[in-house]
């Protein structure tokens, strides 16, 4: 039995009840209960202008992807 504060609700929860990784890198666990609340949320919609380079790569340069990495994919997914 080990506890972990859940990154989503705040709440001290026991990872014997179920936890996976949450938010940028997976730096946070999130508890069960939350899992189900977020499986149960419609996913966003696309906004246009998503799938620009600007937008990919910022993307992707704040979730820590090394830049010149961050560069290929955008240019990639971009076109």
């Amino acid at each position: 039995m080990s506890m972990f504060l859940c990154g989503r609700c705040d709440n001290l929860r026991d990872s014997d009840d179920g936890y996976c990784e949450y938010g940028a890198k997976g730096t946070q666990l999130m508890c069960s209960d939350c899992m189900a609340e977020q499986d149960d949320e419609p996913l966003p919609r696309r906004q246009p202008g998503e799938m620009k380079y600007d937008y990919i790569y910022r993307t992707l340069t704040e979730a820590g992807c090394p830049d010149d990495i961050a560069h290929e994919l955008a240019r990639e997914k971009s076109r």
